[in-house]
């Protein structure tokens, strides 16, 4: 009974166990993203995040309590903008502990000054939960990303002193 039972459930498993995987992970986007690391200068890190600097900058990088002032479009990959600031507005500030792990990560490799491109995986962004009304279930995001300013953390400066 137990053999039946066995041979009955084994062309099910795979069905079962297919759910075990990353839910965002398709073949178009890890084309996209194979893409994206080969754009010259750009660099794949271990987390997945691809980092491109577009303008270098000079003066120091964020920790990862700081807050930033930036000016960032992003975008799916489809070029759909679903986030901007404006060059005539002022820079938004964000508190990187608030922010995407994507954006923690990326950000605190620019040096002040600079603008990057960071093509950020689903998981080091919103996931498979997306992003009510802007950013879809398990979506890549692109974002360029300028660093125009850096308040350090107490919490920072502390662990430097």
């Amino acid at each position: 009974m137990t053999t039946i039972f066995i041979y009955a459930i084994l062309p099910f498993s795979s069905l079962l166990l297919s759910g075990c995987g990353d839910p965002c992970r398709s073949e178009i986007d890890q084309k996209v993203l194979e893409l994206a690391a080969t754009e010259p200068g750009a660099q794949k890190l271990p987390s997945g995040l691809i980092y491109l600097e577009l303008k270098p900058g000079l003066g120091p990088s964020p920790g990862p309590n700081d807050k930033v002032h930036v000016r960032y479009t992003g975008m799916l990959t489809d070029s759909t903008v679903f986030d901007y600031t404006v060059k005539y507005r002022s820079p938004r500030k964000i508190a990187l502990q608030n922010a995407i792990p994507g954006w923690i990560e990326g950000l605190q490799k620019m040096n002040y000054g600079a603008k990057a491109k960071l093509t950020i995986p689903p998981h080091l962004a919103y996931g498979k939960r997306g992003k009510k009304f802007s950013i879809p279930s398990c979506a890549i995001l692109i974002f360029e990303i300028e660093l125009l300013g850096i308040e350090k953390s107490i919490l920072d400066e502390a662990e430097q002193s």
